[in-house]
C-alpha cells in the first residue's frame, strides 16, 4: 500500500461514483473531478467511493483515480478495508434463495447469477469485462421482473422480502 495513504487523514469525502465522479453514459471520470480528488489527496482528503458497483469495480477504478483503500461496495452491502472484503447484511447466495422463494410465489425473476456474460453485456451495455466485474458479487442480486407487472406491483416487492433482511432498490441500468 501506499505510504501516504497510511497517513492520518485530515479528512473523509464520502462519494457516489455514477453521476458524480464518473460520467454517467461512458463511466470515465472527467477531468473536473480527477482534479478535485487529487487536490484533496495532496491535502490528506481520503475520497471513499460509496456505490451500487461491486469491490471488483471500484478496485479496478480505484488506481487510476487516487481513491482510498476503503470503499463502500454493493450499496452499503460490502465495506473494502486494505483489501479485505466484509460483507455487511445478507450475502448473495441468501439473496439467491430469495429469489427462488419468490418465483416459488409466482413472480417471473431473473438475477444477475443465472446469467451470461454476454446476457449481462446485452442489458446493460457493458463491455465484457466490465460485466464480468458487475458480476462478482457478494452482497446484492441485480434482477430483472420478466413479465408484465405494473411499476406499483413490483413496488410490492420491497414489502416482501423486507422480512428477509432485503430490500428491492431500481437500478438505472
Amino acid at each position: 500500500m501506499n505510504p501516504s495513504r497510511r497517513a492520518r487523514p485530515h479528512g473523509l469525502l464520502f462519494t457516489d461514483l455514477d453521476g458524480t465522479l464518473l460520467d454517467h453514459h461512458s463511466y470515465r471520470p472527467s477531468d473536473d473531478a480527477m482534479c478535485v480528488v487529487h487536490t484533496l489527496h495532496a491535502h490528506r482528503v481520503h475520497t471513499v467511493p460509496v456505490s451500487s458497483k461491486t469491490a471488483a469495480e471500484i478496485e479496478h477504478l480505484a488506481t487510476s483515480m487516487t481513491l482510498e483503500a476503503t470503499v463502500v461496495a454493493e450499496g452499503g452491502g460490502v465495506v473494502v478495508r486494505d483489501g479485505v472484503r466484509h460483507v455487511v447484511g445478507p450475502s448473495r447466495p441468501g439473496l439467491c434463495e430469495l429469489l427462488d422463494e419468490l418465483r416459488q410465489a409466482g413472480w417471473e425473476v431473473r438475477g444477475m447469477s443465472e446469467m451470461s456474460i454476454d446476457e449481462v453485456c446485452r442489458r446493460t451495455g457493458l463491455a465484457p469485462e466490465a460485466a464480468r466485474r458487475a458480476t462478482d458479487r457478494l452482497a446484492s442480486e441485480p434482477f430483472v421482473v420478466t413479465d408484465d407487472r405494473s411499476d406499483a406491483s413490483i413496488g410490492r416487492l420491497d414489502a416482501v422480502v423486507a422480512p428477509h433482511g432485503a430490500a428491492v432498490t431500481r437500478g438505472g441500468r
